[in-house]
């Protein structure tokens, strides 16, 4: 019967649970759902990380390959982040060009890359003006229950810190480069980790965080904070709905910092 009411009235029935402090899936409003990480998933990839947020499952699979740099930024090198959801993680997805949604979780990776700074793209740098390192991470969904941008976010991030990057040296009788064999791969350097945090406003005026796929579904605006575990804000995201009082965007910000500390730590101790 419950199931029925949920279907034909969601909002009412969910504002029953959260008018109690407490979720219908027996959460209170505060809690995160419980995270799982493991890397080295995928042995054809360079570097790979598989996250489980609740039921929102995702791989993420990293591929070096050699191109040449930007005029622009001739002395950096690509981070190019990619969310694939197919029928096969949630039936609302077709085949074909990616959604207005997926698009968007492509942007927000792409954009807090850019904007943190996590990842100094100098590094990348094999020979300025002509080449450098292009780093492709596909992240796969295989099962979607909500909040994608933090779990393709941990994925991402985790696999980017366990990537090594090949030497390369240039070979004077073919005039080519070429992979050193011989030498010690070396680890990707990566700045102090911002961690992403989404919370949903449920009737503008009530945050929930970590919403699963029914909870975005009944909720119209949704807020993003990426902090690192010393406090330092690199990015903050919110679509739709009005504004939040300023209380509200404090305790947010304090759950995201626990959040981040929490991650960081699960993140170091993964093997």
């Amino acid at each position: 019967m419950a199931a029925e009411y949920m279907s034909v009235h969601p909002f009412d029935y969910y504002n029953k649970f959260i008018q109690q402090d407490i979720r219908p899936d027996g959460r209170s409003l505060s809690e995160f759902r419980h995270t799982i990480l493991t890397t080295g998933t995928i042995n054809t990839a360079d570097s790979s990380a598989t996250v489980k947020l609740g039921q929102t499952f995702l791989c993420c699979g990293i591929k070096l390959e050699l191109g040449k740099p930007t005029e622009d930024n001739p002395n950096e090198g690509f981070i190019v982040p990619n969310i694939e959801m197919t029928p096969l993680c949630e039936t609302s997805f077709k085949p074909g060009p990616p959604s207005a949604y997926q698009q968007a979780a492509n942007q927000y990776l792409l954009e807090l890359l850019t904007n943190s700074e996590v990842i100094d793209l100098t590094q990348l740098c094999v020979t300025q003006g002509e080449l450098c390192w292009c780093i492709y991470a596909d992240i796969v969904c295989l099962n979607w229950d909500g909040n994608i941008r933090d779990a393709s976010w941990i994925a991402l991030i985790t696999a980017l810190s366990r990537l090594k990057l090949p030497r390369i040296v240039f070979d004077e009788e073919t005039q080519k480069h070429l992979l050193d064999k011989e030498t010690t791969q070396k680890h990707l350097d990566v700045n102090p980790i911002p961690v992403s945090t989404t919370f949903a406003i449920f009737n503008d005026s009530i945050v929930i965080v970590d919403p699963n796929l029914q909870e975005e579904k009944i909720t119209r605006s949704t807020l993003s904070i990426a902090i690192t575990k010393d406090g330092e804000v690199c990015s903050v995201y919110k679509s739709g709905g009005s504004g939040l009082k300023t209380c509200q965007l404090g305790v947010c910000m304090r759950r995201a910092l626990e959040r981040a500390v929490d991650i960081i730590e699960l993140i170091d101790k993964t093997a």
